[in-house]
């Protein structure tokens, strides 16, 4: 079964920031690079999106709906609702999703 994925205009601005960061940080390849391999994560979700993991930060307070995988030093969180996905955010891997959650108001 193949799903739908999408991105939320909060996870869409989060890779609006990354790449701007590396682009005057680092250099447009290295932006380049960062950003498709985010996408080609996320893009894998359409196939498997089970096979990310429940935040230990959530599991540890009971909330259980979202799911995260790693690419590179970014957590993509994401949620299943039937056959979809939606990708809520993309943040540093060193970030507490559960704070993030709550700054935007979805936890």
């Amino acid at each position: 079964m193949s799903y739908k994925v999408s991105l939320t205009q909060a996870a869409l601005n989060d890779l609006y920031a990354i790449n701007d960061y590396y682009l005057a940080q680092v250099s447009d390849k290295i932006a380049e690079n960062v950003i498709y391999n985010i996408e080609a994560s996320i893009q894998n979700l359409k196939d498997l999106p089970g096979r990310g993991t429940i935040p230990i930060e959530l599991s540890a307070t009971g909330v259980t709906r979202y799911r995260q995988i790693l690419s590179s030093v970014y957590r993509i969180t994401y949620r299943v609702e039937g056959n979809n996905v939606y990708i809520v955010m993309v943040i540093d891997a060193r970030r507490d999703v559960a704070t993030a959650l709550t700054r935007r108001q979805l936890v």
